[in-house]
């Protein structure tokens, strides 16, 4: 694409290399320069991770994650030394969609961890963290001691509501700001529609132990989405973080996700 004019100039396969749709938010590896980015596909190899020389001119390592099922992961994750995948319970499946159900669906019951592989490893060098089920879209920041950071929601709003539902019905409750008051008429159903609250949250993975510690960066009562870092601490151990603040009022009038401020996140553990 030019820059000046938004024109677009061509698709960009790394001079023939990749043959794939590439996910959202790639990342430029410290140090190298070189760029890091993930394909996922609805058929097998379902995710697959490559590294794209500097100049981006070059395909200089191709991986498949060997997974056993299409996750819809939409960002990778880098550190210095590490590659960082996102394993949700949003799934994309062929054959579900062949006997009538839905091509994308959460699967509420599913299973969601975190992968750490080496830049350049393959699918047995990777190093899986099983953590609580949710739905990861956008990550803040990882760092190298095994701090993952994102914006989590328990479930998805992908692919919205079941079929024979009113989709604006449905949108429109689930933006609501909801206050969970204790022991009230109606409190679990008005619980169950902050599922898909996106809200910044940390993952600290032990690389020896392999245990997980997780927890709510913010609290649970706002929800944040499209995080992002000074470009020069992505991928780096930094201070700040940001991200926009959903205007739940004017979300669940509209019936769409609406942004109504700005939040900055201190990535650093509290001193104590």
């Amino acid at each position: 694409m030019n820059i000046f004019t938004l024109e677009t100039l061509g698709n960009w396969d790394v001079n023939g290399a990749w043959n794939r749709p590439f996910t959202a938010h790639p990342k430029r590896a410290p140090g190298s320069g070189k760029l890091v980015i993930m394909g996922i596909n609805a058929t097998k190899p379902f995710v697959e991770v490559v590294v794209v020389s500097a100049d981006r001119q070059k395909l200089v390592h191709k991986v498949d994650l060997k997974l056993n099922r299409c996750s819809l992961s939409h960002e990778i994750g880098v550190t210095e030394r590490y590659n960082v995948f996102m394993d949700s319970p949003l799934c994309i499946d062929i054959i579900r969609l062949i006997l009538g159900g839905p091509l994308i669906k959460y699967q509420k019951e599913g299973y969601a961890r975190i992968g750490v592989m080496p830049r350049y490893g393959d699918a047995d060098s990777i190093r899986w963290f099983d953590v609580e089920p949710n739905c990861t879209f956008h990550l803040i920041n990882c760092f190298e001691d095994g701090l993952v950071m994102g914006c989590r929601a328990l479930e998805s709003i992908i692919p919205g509501p079941d079929g024979g539902l009113n989709k604006f019905e449905w949108f429109s409750r689930k933006f609501r700001h909801v206050e969970l008051v204790e022991g009230s008429d109606g409190a679990k159903d008005r619980e169950d529609d902050k599922v898909i609250f996106t809200q910044a949250y940390e993952w600290k993975l032990n690389m020896q132990t392999g245990d997980v510690k997780e927890r709510y960066l913010t609290g649970n009562n706002f929800s944040m989405d499209f995080p992002v870092v000074n470009g020069a601490c992505s991928c780096v151990k930094n201070k700040y973080g940001y991200t926009q603040v959903v205007d739940s009022i004017a979300s669940s009038t509209s019936g769409m996700a609406k942004d109504g401020g700005l939040a900055k996140l201190y990535c650093e553990e509290p001193k104590t």
